[in-house]
């Protein structure tokens, strides 16, 4: 009867999900998790979910049982159709938030947005992630989430006491592969920074740099970053 109350007493420990059956949320646990318990048996695909492997499935025997009703279009998926649609209302409801650009596809928009390209479209799920906003990968220490299974190994490490990451040139030992070479250019070794060529303001870090440029953005929306070798003994 919940699903006519629309009640769901059932919530998720780690998000805002909310649903009515205990079976639900037991599914759902599964993004958190990344466990893949269903695999199909023509390729290496896996999935957490029993209906998206039946919906990987169409993309071997070729079944397309949804058609548009406005053409000859056919696909295997009913969210396909949905956005095939958009083709013939003219809608456009995806918009660059950087200029007047609108179209009906997302992954248009994202294609606008940046040209990633490549060969496996679980990379490209993945990447899509980084537009998005959205992080399904969530530290169980403390607020920390991330789109990527690996940045969040990588995060984990600060919860733990292990340094394994030992310096060459000294006694000095790090949690993680990056600490230790950022150890290592600003200590030991000539250090590259990378400057801003609006302003005096320079940095170790093109990432740190890119946020930075963003100050520059409302005259100038594209800023070319240049490196440039400084000796440390100067800075």
């Amino acid at each position: 009867m919940l699903t006519h109350t629309g009640e769901k007493p059932y919530q998720c420990s780690r998000c805002d999900h909310k649903c009515s059956r205990k079976s639900s949320l037991s599914k759902h646990m599964l993004t958190h998790t990344g466990e893949k318990p269903y695999q199909c048996s023509r390729c290496d695909y896996k999935c957490s979910q029993k209906f998206s492997l039946a919906r990987h499935m169409l993309t071997h025997t070729g079944e397309k049982p949804y058609q548009c009703s406005r053409c000859d279009y056919k696909c295997s998926q009913k969210a396909s159709l949905a956005k095939h649609m958009l083709t013939h209302t003219g809608e456009k409801p995806y918009q660059c938030s950087r200029c007047d650009y609108k179209c009906s596809q997302k992954a248009s928009l994202a294609k606008h947005i940046c040209d990633y390209k490549c060969s496996q479209k679980y990379n490209l799920a993945r990447h899509m992630l980084t537009h998005t906003g959205e992080k399904p990968f969530q530290c169980s220490k403390c607020d920390y989430g991330c789109a990527q299974r690996h940045n969040l190994n990588l995060h984990m490490r600060v919860h733990t006491e292990d340094r394994q990451f030992k310096c060459a040139n000294c006694e000095s030992r790090f949690k993680c592969r990056r600490m230790l070479k950022r150890h290592r250019q600003s200590v030991h070794m000539q250090t590259k920074y990378v400057k801003c060529i609006v302003c005096s303001y320079r940095c170790r870090s093109n990432a740190v740099l890119s946020k930075h440029v963003t100050s520059h953005t409302t005259n100038t929306p594209y800023v070319r970053v240049e490196r440039l070798v400084i000796d440390k003994t100067f800075v």
